[in-house]
């Protein structure tokens, strides 16, 4: 089986050219198990996709049917998108998760109080 979908610009639904995917541990419901058995690559630094108008599957991997991943999306220049729960399917659209980025970004970090300890919550 295989995940598969479209990262669009938020605000005119146009495929992007330059993102990158992710997968992610899943919302799960009971019973139900996360995918596994694919390369290490998508979790940590995630797939690079260019010039696909926005289309991008995990072509190559075997993962099993009737499991679930959670899906990032990111770009350049753009707030990141995800989809806490996706099926892995035989033959999933070409549209089956679409990801909506805006215009934006994140900066992570901590907050330190003035003698730079953490400052809590």
């Amino acid at each position: 089986g295989k995940v598969a979908g479209r990262v669009v610009d938020a605000q005119t639904g146009l495929g992007l050219d330059d993102f990158t995917i992710r997968f992610l541990t899943p919302t799960l419901g009971e019973g139900e198990q996360m995918a596994g058995g694919y390369s290490a690559t998508w979790m940590r630094e995630g797939k690079r996709f260019t010039r696909t108008d926005g289309y991008w599957d995990s072509e190559g991997e075997e993962l099993p049917p009737g499991t679930f991943l959670a899906i990032e999306a990111r770009a350049p220049g753009r707030a990141l998108a995800r989809a806490a729960r996706v099926a892995v399917e035989a033959a999933p659209a070409r549209d089956a998760v679409v990801l909506r980025l805006g215009a934006g970004g994140a900066i992570r970090g901590r907050v330190l109080a003035t003698e730079g300890t953490p400052v809590e919550g």
